[in-house]
């Protein structure tokens, strides 16, 4: 009785802490991924207007997916991070 009570405790807090903490995390980082990605795309044309960049169509669309897939799933995904975590800590 005692440790079920204890372990229900412990999980909901431990729930809390995590939510809140990968919440602020994602929004510490944003900016600063969102900046580093700017830089990237900069760094990305200026090869390409130097003709460093071998197939300018092909490499640029699969530029554009990579961050789009970077920044859609690393810097939502917090928004999910309940169902995540009760995924992870109460999966067999």
């Amino acid at each position: 009785m005692l440790f079920t009570t204890f372990w229900q405790w412990l999980t909901v807090t431990l729930n809390a802490y995590v939510a809140q903490n990968v919440v602020a995390m994602a929004q510490a980082i944003e900016p600063t991924a969102v900046t580093l990605a700017v830089v990237y795309v900069m760094v990305w044309g200026f090869l390409q207007m130097k003709g460093s960049v071998q197939e300018p169509v092909l490499s640029g669309v699969l530029r554009i997916v990579r961050l789009a897939v970077v920044f859609g799933i690393g810097l939502r995904l917090w928004q999910y991070n309940a169902l995540l975590v009760d995924t992870f800590m109460d999966a067999p």
